[in-house]
């Protein structure tokens, strides 16, 4: 009887590279939950010396090496209470750490959502901490974050500066009733953003592909976790072609493909060069000014507790709408809460928009 010939089992990769990208809005407490998740499973699938890597826009090799420090020394929350003394220009020593760590932990939700403890702009990475403090709890992982040369670093806070100025808030733009200042604002912001995201990325490339280098070099396995915003979701397959054609490296990029991810997309289009169409512009714009309503309407915790619930309700009505009738909206100076009110989702919801 005839043998036949075994198969060969392909060899598992030595490194294997993850990019979760995620929405990181400040309201964005839901998302959380799914990064736990994703990071649980990574690092179940992948034991070895595994590294969560963390982005930074204004990120230098000596702030990743004080920020490594603190996270060694105080947990996960110890650094986020750290980086809420740096927001408000505070001392910061390790007995300053401490007290704000211990004033955060005794702490109630309620101070939380009523900024009590820190910024509202810090929610997500509150309880981004907690729950990095939980998985630490379960398993071993290494920490690094994105780093930046001098120059680099100059020009993105440049950048990040522009646009954060108030003068980009395009809910105030919207305000005013003219649709067109709304749309130039729209392809201003989203060229800028090509310029920011591209610098930071090409930096971020050459420091993972050092990474990579240096642990295919070492004894056993290894997997690097990327926690970033889903708009970098281009740098795993940036990485792959400067890595070339390795079999000891497996890359895997994890973006959300729902609608929640609209606000994004205008700078996908930016950063592969292509034409932006009117009617995204309008989209991209109508959905950006109503979320920051409903933030308003919506009491803070429910509405950041689901958060990518809301965005995805709110996606199904503006892709119910023509460019003419969004334009129409904000030309007409519409109540966009009472126009979120009227919609068949708004009704079929309950918890979140019990508030509204």
């Amino acid at each position: 009887m005839e043998r036949l010939p075994c198969e060969e089992a392909s060899p598992k990769p030595k490194l294997v590279v993850e990019f979760h990208g995620f929405n990181h809005s400040p309201a964005n407490v839901e998302g959380v939950r799914a990064i736990g998740g994703a990071l649980r499973t990574h690092l179940i699938s992948y034991p070895g010396r595994n590294v969560l890597y963390f982005e930074d826009a204004s990120g230098t090799i000596t702030s990743s090496k004080n920020q490594r420090e603190t996270i060694k020394k105080f947990g996960f929350l110890g650094w986020f209470a750290s980086n809420t003394l740096s927001d408000e220009d505070g001392l910061i020593t390790e007995q300053t750490i401490w007290d704000r760590l211990k004033a955060i932990q005794a702490g109630s939700e309620e101070d939380v959502f009523n900024s009590n403890l820190f910024s509202i702009n810090r929610i997500q990475d509150y309880f981004l901490a907690l729950t990095l403090d939980e998985i630490r709890a379960e398993h071993d992982f290494e920490v690094d974050f994105e780093k930046h040369d001098p120059k680099t670093h100059d020009r993105l806070r440049k950048e990040g500066d522009y646009l954060d100025s108030d003068e980009k808030d395009l809910s105030k733009i919207w305000g005013k009733g003219d649709f067109k200042l709304v749309a130039e604002n729209v392809l201003e912001v989203g060229h800028s953003l090509r310029v920011f995201s591209t610098a930071r990325d090409d930096d971020t490339v050459q420091n993972l592909k050092s990474i990579c280098k240096a642990r295919l070099k070492q004894a056993g396995n290894s997997s690097i976790f990327i926690l970033y915003g889903a708009a970098h979701y281009e740098l795993v397959d940036s990485l792959s072609r400067k890595l070339g054609n390795n079999s000891n490296v497996s890359t895997k990029t994890n973006v959300p493909k729902n609608s929640e991810e609209l606000q994004f997309l205008p700078l996908r289009a930016f950063l592969e060069d292509g034409q932006v169409s009117s009617l995204l512009v309008a989209r991209y714009a109508l959905t950006d000014v109503l979320i920051t309503k409903l933030a308003v309407e919506i009491d803070l915790a429910d509405f950041s507790y689901n958060y990518l619930t809301i965005c995805k309700e709110v996606d199904k009505i503006v892709h119910r709408l023509t460019e003419q009738e969004i334009r129409k909206l904000c030309e007409e100076k519409v109540d966009l809460a009472q126009f979120f009110r009227e919609q068949p989702e708004a009704h079929t919801l309950t918890g979140a928009f019990q508030h509204v």
